[in-house]
């Protein structure tokens, strides 16, 4: 150390003192040095209080936090559409099975039951085969439905122009198919399509593939024309000769 005196300068001074009275002290340990200054550092518990660490730590990963919060939305997102959707479903399918209850008796109520019939079949793996006439259906089922002949003549007759007049023999004729229905399936496979909400759409898919609406073909051709005009005009969606 040096002492700075007014008129000398700087003058060198030996603070040693040649022989001390005190003991002579150990150095301090380092790493009991180190635990007692992580004790006094303060803890950040206090809600509204940040730790210096804690927010240099999220600077550093800013994109942590926002695909955690995203991933987690987007779970949310998808099992609230699943859940809607399959609502959705059961309840077009309650709507198609029991909305003849509600119609009034004529013709759109004899209709309507044989709509809730073919859903039934449908699910119980009952289709008509591409091509297969009404009547043909009713035939090939004879020996496990044999009123659903009757029935398909009232359908077809009422298709052709006739008025269908109500009458009281439809209520009995609804409730011996659904007698018919009973003995010929086991109660736990009925009970088994309960849980699927999709099953009674399998004849309306297996009719659109061989004989589409008017609307789906005309969104077959839109997509068919613009793959075309996008394979033409941009190089990405050509396809390569291998």
């Amino acid at each position: 150390p040096e002492v700075y005196v007014r008129g000398v300068g700087w003058v060198p001074f030996d603070i040693h003192p040649r022989r001390s009275l005190d003991p002579v002290t150990r150095a301090p340990d380092p790493d009991l040095r180190r635990l007692y200054s992580n004790l006094a550092r303060p803890k950040y518990k206090f809600k509204g209080t940040k730790s210096p660490f804690s927010v240099m730590a999220r600077r550093s990963f800013p994109w942590g936090p926002m695909i955690a919060k995203a991933f987690h939305w987007t779970l949310r997102f998808l099992f609230v559409s699943l859940l809607l959707l399959f609502s959705l479903a059961f309840l077009f399918k309650w709507v198609r099975r029991f909305g003849y209850l509600f119609t009034a008796t004529g013709p759109r109520r004899t209709i309507r039951y044989y709509r809730s019939l073919t859903d039934r079949l449908s699910e119980l793996n009952e289709l008509r085969e591409p091509g297969e006439s009404l009547e043909s259906f009713a035939h090939r089922l004879k020996e496990t439905i044999p009123d659903l002949s009757t029935l398909t003549e009232r359908i077809v007759a009422h298709s052709l122009g006739s008025q269908l007049a109500p009458t009281e023999e439809d209520k009995a004729l609804f409730r011996r198919i659904h007698q018919q229905l009973r003995t010929a399936y086991p109660w736990y496979r009925r009970l088994l399509q309960w849980i699927r909400p999709f099953a009674w759409s399998r004849h309306i898919w297996q009719r659109w593939q061989y004989n589409p609406p008017p609307a789906l073909v005309k969104w077959r051709i839109f997509l068919t024309r613009t793959g075309a005009f996008l394979r033409r005009t941009l190089p990405i969606f050509r396809r390569s000769a291998t």
